[in-house]
């Protein structure tokens, strides 16, 4: 379903308030408390039986073989964790613009477009496997490794973002391929890169503060988070809200 169906037609782009954005995004919790849960269970149940399979493998397989039967289910548990994470920006999205939260016509949406939604997970896939790779072995320890940290940490979000909170509506909803997207997500975030930015900012920072109490507040700033894509997404390409949502329990 392209964007011209699934969203009301769009107006001009309006400039971005961070504390609107994060106002509304927790308003807008109540709809998509339950599918966000309902995707946290299908992950956590797929990264499971995949860790099992990889434990297997250890225990009934030694040497190379072990190493790559290890990589492959890896891989699939990437993949899972990736196609998991485009329904879950969809939910955003759609009850960012008003819409019901349906998650099967959100995976079906999904489905239509898995081959781009592949090759852009390629793309971000290296960005990822890079930040760990600095972060654990190339930085200093100390006052110095903490400043160089955060200054990695704040690249790895300007380099990954755009591929998450625009690239990836933007392939879904209007099924463009992917290197388009890819240059219309850095175009935008070039123009509104401190909002994009300091708002996971925020939310990383609710996120960690929610886990303290046995992590029961996750509960409200995961689905959050994915409002605050599904925002951000809406306001920078200028799609319409209905006057009314429709929230899905």
């Amino acid at each position: 379903m392209s964007a011209s169906h699934d969203t009301a037609p769009p107006s001009a782009p309006k400039k971005l308030t961070i504390s609107h954005v994060i106002s509304e995004a927790w308003a807008l919790v109540t709809g998509v408390k339950m599918p966000i849960f309902i995707l946290s269970l299908i992950m956590s149940g797929g990264s499971l039986l995949l860790t099992f399979t990889i434990t297997s493998f250890a225990y009934f397989w030694e040497g190379t073989l072990s190493l790559v039967l290890s990589l492959i289910v890896a891989c699939f548990e990437l993949s899972l964790f990736w196609y998991v994470l485009a329904v879950s920006a969809m939910v955003g999205v759609r009850q960012s613009v008003g819409l019901s939260v349906n998650l099967l016509l959100i995976f079906s949406q999904c489905l239509k477009v898995k081959d781009k939604l592949f090759y852009l997970f390629l793309l971000w896939l290296p960005l990822i496997l890079l930040y760990v790779a600095i972060t654990n072995l190339a930085l200093p320890h100390g006052f110095i490794g903490v400043l160089l940290h955060l200054v990695t940490f704040l690249i790895f979000l300007f380099l990954t973002l755009p591929m998450l909170v625009f690239a990836l509506p933007l392939i879904v909803t209007k099924q463009i391929d992917t290197l388009s997207a890819v240059k219309s997500a850095f175009d935008k975030m070039g123009q509104y890169w401190l909002e994009v930015i300091v708002c996971y900012l925020i939310i990383v920072i609710l996120t960690f503060i929610s886990m303290i109490p046995f992590g029961i507040g996750l509960i409200w700033t995961i689905p959050m988070g994915f409002n605050v894509m599904g925002i951000l997404f809406r306001d920078v390409y200028g799609l319409k809200r209905l006057a009314k949502p429709e929230n899905a329990q």
